[in-house]
């Protein structure tokens, strides 16, 4: 039920503002000298307008005026030629075609302490139009995983005690003939044939070629 009331709500500001317009306070206050020079500028900033719109200026008309003036004299602060002038207040002023409209109060010099606005009228339109995306927020760098080298294991060498062959209770030596002669009966062969023996290492469990 709330939420039928919320559209039907949204549906009839939006054909009231169609047919109607909306008015508008400038300044939500009375024209006059402005705490800053922007103070005017910036509430139109913040508006959306459109055709049909009308903005009200209330003001001590023994104070303050209202001119509609062209770019040039509002950046000027002069108004030589206005387009209309208001000197009795209230003002009011329906804003009945796209373009941007310049107003100023031509008393002394309040329009160079900030007396001045300018106002920007869109398309009808039912609602503004969307703001810029925002760009995503930054993230944190994640840390990179530390490269760290992987140790292999070295191989060990095979001592002669965990060494188990074949047939033998120590590994097989190699006998050589140091004596350049005629090989005699009390001497051993000159080189006997090197014989592999296939060896298993107790303690790490791989084959072992010696």
């Amino acid at each position: 039920m709330g939420s039928q009331i919320c559209i039907m709500s949204v549906i009839v500001i939006a054909w009231s503002r169609s047919s109607h317009g909306l008015q508008y306070m400038v300044g939500d206050s009375p024209w006059t000298i402005p705490p800053n020079k922007e103070f005017y500028n910036d509430w139109s900033d913040h508006l959306f307008f459109q055709i049909g719109d009308v903005l009200v200026f209330e003001f001590q008309s023994e104070l303050h005026n209202l001119m509609q003036i062209s770019r040039r004299e509002y950046e000027n602060c002069s108004a030589e030629n206005p387009f209309r002038a208001f000197w009795v207040d209230p003002a009011a002023i329906p804003l009945i075609e796209q373009r941007v409209y310049y107003f100023i109060c031509s008393f002394a010099n309040y329009c160079l302490l900030g007396q001045k606005v300018s106002v920007t009228v869109h398309h009808h339109s039912s609602v503004p139009p969307p703001l810029p995306p925002s760009s995503p927020p930054l993230q944190p760098p994640q840390p990179q995983p530390s490269l760290s080298p992987t140790l292999l294991p070295r191989p060990y060498p095979c001592a002669p005690q965990t060494l188990s062959c074949a047939g033998h209770s120590s590994p097989p030596s190699l006998v050589v003939d140091h004596s350049p002669g005629i090989p005699s009966s009390s001497s051993p062969m000159r080189m006997r044939n090197l014989v592999f023996v296939p060896c298993v290492l107790l303690s790490v469990g791989f084959p072992l070629l010696v």
